[in-house]
């Protein structure tokens, strides 16, 4: 359905982050927008600031009679009232993933999949287009530090987007250049079976543009090679020489990350990145290897990449509580949380981290418990809380003790939310490494502000 015919589209779930980025999409094309959210947050209140209109019950009566379009995210369960009352109405009603694709018709698309990096590195992309004065408009998994928003806004012909798997979202995308970071076993709750995930990637590279880019590992690119014949394929990594775009040479100056790029456009040296760890440097490489096959200078995003100050929640400093330093990660799936970790001893090396780890969904624990174990002791000190259920309800066995239980360091913590302040202040680190998807950012954001 084309935007200009739109006059009212209703949301049902509005306070997400994918779902609030196409609020405001909507919202600045003169479109009137409205919808639900379960509760107030930050972001249904820049929302309400925008000019939108945003209700917190589960009311069938509350949807507006005049809306032409009803979005819904995949979280919101079959039985919810309002999901209901719309499925039985005249009202189309798609998915956030089936507009986000009907939206992408008209661009040139980016896309950016993977079960790591993804929102990291499309929002490096995104802010590199940006400051490269393409005007490309972008929708992003989290908030750019550089411009306080998940969503830009742009006349230029180019779509930024996070591709994301769950649900199978991503087949409704038909990227003309497509990053994939990493496929490792995730969203089993959906997918049943590791190999049913795989072959979403396969389905979703099956939907790039013949004429389009494919820009993966090595790894990636080997395990799918029968799938990535009819695109061209560009590969990159850090510390690979087997990688087209390859970064080496990584070291801290002055509290950033430097690293030296070889590619087919030649070498750069002493590239500098504010977003610590490898992983970090690694999405950057992504990122200017897919800026560059837009046919946007590689000379000059290396020059502006300097100025990319990150993504909230993503290695976010967050000020200090006493002395430590507190530091917030959306690390919820092993290697993410491997990766934290890493990053958090580099910088601080000779400083005492203690990390704080919140579960993410039960189902997640279950499959995952051993890896999350492992990870975790590569830490001196851990305080685990309790398992954040989400959009689950709880599973039989299923507690933050299987994780526990495994964790090969001496000094371990089991503990409630509302008993990690007097704890992490009896602790007394000098850095604090907050983890989990879920509303463990709230509880390291209030301990900040009760300076």
């Amino acid at each position: 359905m084309s935007v200009a015919k739109l006059k009212h589209v209703y949301f049902v779930g509005i306070g997400g982050i994918g779902m609030s980025a196409l609020a405001r999409y909507y919202n600045a094309r003169g479109v009137k927008v409205s919808g639900y959210d379960l509760r107030e947050s930050t972001l249904t209140k820049a929302l309400v600031a925008e000019g939108i209109d945003v209700h917190y019950e589960d009311l069938p009566e509350r949807i507006p009679a005049d809306i032409d379009l009803a979005i819904y995210t995949p979280a919101v369960p079959k039985d919810f009232g309002e999901l209901v009352a719309l499925e039985k109405s005249p009202v189309p009603l798609v998915k956030r993933a089936q507009a986000l694709g009907l939206i992408s018709q008209g661009h040139k698309t980016l896309g950016v999949a993977g079960t790591h990096g993804k929102t990291t590195t499309s929002t490096m992309a995104a802010y590199l287009m940006r400051e490269l004065d393409t005007d490309a408009v972008a929708f992003l998994g989290g908030i750019s530090t550089n411009y306080k928003t998940n969503y830009l806004a742009g006349k230029g012909e180019w779509l930024v987007v996070e591709a994301d798997e769950y649900d199978r979202s991503f087949l409704s995308l038909e990227p003309d250049v497509a990053i994939i970071s990493y496929i490792e076993a995730d969203h089993l709750d959906i997918y049943g079976e590791e190999s049913a995930f795989e072959d979403s990637f396969r389905q979703f590279i099956g939907k790039v543009d013949p004429a389009g880019v494919v820009i993966t590992k090595p790894s990636i690119a080997e395990k799918l090679a029968s799938s990535l014949k009819k695109v061209s394929v560009v590969t990159y990594g850090c510390n690979d020489a087997s990688a087209a775009w390859n970064a080496d040479q990584l070291c801290v100056v002055d509290g950033a990350f430097e690293f030296r790029l070889t590619c087919p456009l030649g070498v750069f040296e002493h590239i500098r990145l504010m977003m610590p760890g490898a992983h970090n440097v690694e999405n950057a490489v992504a990122a200017l290897a897919a800026v560059s096959a837009t046919g946007a200078s590689l000379e000059m995003a290396i020059e502006k990449l300097s100025g990319f100050l990150g993504v909230a929640r993503r290695f976010e400093r967050l000020g200090k509580i006493g002395r430590a330093v507190a530091i917030s990660d959306y690390a919820h799936h092993p290697t993410e949380v491997a990766a934290s970790i890493r990053a958090a001893k580099e910088l601080f090396e000779g400083y005492r981290v203690i990390g704080i780890f919140q579960p993410h969904l039960f189902s997640r624990t279950r499959d995952f418990a051993d890896e999350f174990a492992r990870a975790l002791s590569d830490l001196g000190e851990v305080v685990l809380l309790e398992i954040y259920p989400a959009r689950e309800q709880p599973i039989e066995g299923v507690t933050p003790m299987i994780i526990f239980s495994n964790i090969s360091v001496e000094k371990k913590y089991l503990a409630a939310s509302s008993e990690a302040p007097a704890l992490l202040k009896v602790l007394d680190g000098d850095v604090l490494l907050f983890m989990g998807a879920g509303d463990i950012d709230g509880l390291a954001r209030s301990l900040v502000s009760a300076k």
